[in-house]
C-alpha cells in the first residue's frame, strides 16, 4: 500500500485516512473521479481560500 500526497504551489495540504480493512480475495475493480463534474463522493470540508484575508499571531 502507498499513499503519496503533494502539497500545492500554497505549502497548504491535507489527507485523512481512515478505516482502512485487508481481506482474502482478489481486488475489485478501482474506482475513477477527474474531479471535473463531481466530487466522486469526496467531501471538501475546509472553507474556501479568501486571499485578501490577514492572519496575525503575536502575543497579547
Amino acid at each position: 500500500v502507498v499513499f503519496e500526497v503533494n502539497v500545492g504551489s500554497r505549502g497548504y495540504g491535507q489527507v485523512a485516512i481512515d478505516d482502512i480493512s485487508v481481506t482474502n480475495g482478489a481486488c475489485p475493480e478501482p474506482g475513477y473521479c477527474d474531479f471535473e463534474s463531481e466530487d466522486c463522493l469526496w467531501e471538501n470540508v475546509r472553507p474556501q481560500f479568501v486571499s485578501k484575508s490577514k492572519q496575525l499571531i503575536g502575543k497579547n
